[in-house]
């Protein structure tokens, strides 16, 4: 009776071996698939763009060069022989909007004060 008992679990245990084998056939066969595709050429370029797009730094870079481009090219367009005029223009404009400037100024300023002011209201 032993015999037999010590049959039927050793052909449980041959069995469960079995299917943990298999599994483990599946997975590094899934494994594999996906390391053959992750070494494709293209995809290597692909994830090294979208590493190179998603960093923080790179946007950070990117932005302060776009706003130092804009005012380069905004002071070589004021200040530039081409058009003398222009910058006449500009002190030409303000001085004849000078209450309306000042008018919107001092709004925008009071209202990043008052927002300042309630925030520091609701951190407390």
């Amino acid at each position: 009776m032993e015999k037999a008992g010590a049959t039927i679990l050793l052909e449980q245990l041959i069995r469960a071996k079995e299917a943990e084998r298999a599994l483990n056939g599946k997975l590094l066969k899934e494994q594999f698939r996906l390391t053959y595709q992750s070494l494709k050429p293209l995809n290597i370029v692909k994830s090294s763009l979208k590493e190179v797009i998603n960093s923080p730094e790179l946007k950070t870079d990117l932005v302060k060069a776009a706003v130092g481009f804009g005012a380069s090219y905004l002071i070589k367009k004021f200040f530039s022989d081409d058009k003398p005029g222009l910058l006449s223009k500009l002190f030409t404009f303000i001085e004849r909007n000078e209450d309306s400037i000042k008018a919107f100024g001092g709004s925008l300023m009071n209202k990043m004060t008052k927002q300042n002011a309630d925030h520091k209201k609701t951190a407390d």
